[in-house]
């Protein structure tokens, strides 16, 4: 689909990229450029204070410092990992999603649930190979990228019942 194609074509841009600028700029560039879009887009229908308006913003900070995180975890790996390799690793996220929401949100999860988290996770051990040349440390950016990608996950639900999802936004 064209939205696989956008993400895709991101994070290849991003790696490309980050061969020739620092990290925090491509990062810094990202977030610049969709601020903008989404102000241009939101502000007009709603107004400034309704778009940034929130009843929790320890909470949205907290969110916003984890996309962040995400963000530069996952583009500093790309400086080091094939982006195939850094992808796959950073789909640990949902399974991360998954067995925090145990503790966070209270959530149950089912047995079929978390044998789907098990098979995720054995995919994402084939692809990395434990031993293999992809394990070393460049491995644990993807991973960063992925535990802030999940508590991100986390806080959005978090929000859902206090903010609107264009403040969110």
């Amino acid at each position: 689909s064209d939205l696989v194609l956008l993400f895709a074509s991101h994070d290849a841009l991003s790696k490309y990229l980050s061969g020739f600028y620092a990290i925090v700029m491509v990062v810094w560039a990202r977030y610049v450029v969709h601020t903008l879009l989404m102000l241009v887009v939101f502000v007009p229908r709603s107004g400034f204070s309704a778009v940034v308006r929130t009843r929790r913003p320890g909470l949205q900070l907290a969110r916003a410092l984890c996309l962040i995180g995400t963000s530069l975890f996952f583009t500093t790996g790309l400086r080091y990992l094939p982006l195939a390799e850094a992808t796959a690793v950073n789909f640990l996220a949902p399974l991360l999603v998954t067995a925090l929401s145990v503790p966070l949100l209270k959530e149950k999860v089912s047995l079929g649930q978390w044998l789907a988290v098990l098979t995720g996770f054995i995919g994402v051990l084939f692809i990395v190979r434990p031993g293999g040349a992809l394990f070393t440390p460049a491995a644990l950016f993807p991973l960063g990228s992925a535990l802030c990608f999940g508590l991100y996950q986390l806080l959005t639900r978090m929000l859902a019942n206090s903010d609107s999802p264009t403040t969110s936004n």
